[in-house]
């Protein structure tokens, strides 16, 4: 539930005022504000807001392990939900990177590279 969420937003923020180094709080608060905006769209509520922030925690998590490839896969699914196709071919580029060539990757970048070759950003 949103509350459960929330909460473990608000935990994995307790922990990084600890230790702004904590590469998976960073990775779970981002996920859990991820969950959050989904939840949203869902209802039909506007999630970017949330999304930047998610974006911004996993941000900061690829910044301190740059081979968190789950931190980059998380990036590259905002970016494309929040239209940014360049960015999110950037992303889904650094997942690829990391962990190679899987078969999910090579569909998402197609996906984006056809999105972004229809006038995406």
């Amino acid at each position: 539930p949103r509350e459960t969420l929330e909460r473990a937003v608000q935990d994995f923020g307790s922990a990084l005022r600890l230790n702004p180094e904590y590469v998976d709080a960073l990775f779970n608060r981002g996920f859990a504000r991820l969950e959050i905006g989904k939840a949203m769209q869902t209802r039909g509520v506007d999630p970017r807001e949330t999304y930047r922030e998610a974006l911004s925690d996993f941000d900061a998590a690829v910044a301190r392990n740059p081979s968190y490839w789950m931190a980059h896969a998380n990036r590259a699914t905002i970016l494309e939900t929040l239209g940014e196709w360049g960015r999110a071919e950037e992303a889904y580029l650094a997942v690829q990177k990391v962990i190679g060539s899987r078969p999910d990757v090579l569909e998402a970048l197609e996906r984006v590279r056809k999105a972004k070759g229809g006038g995406g950003k």
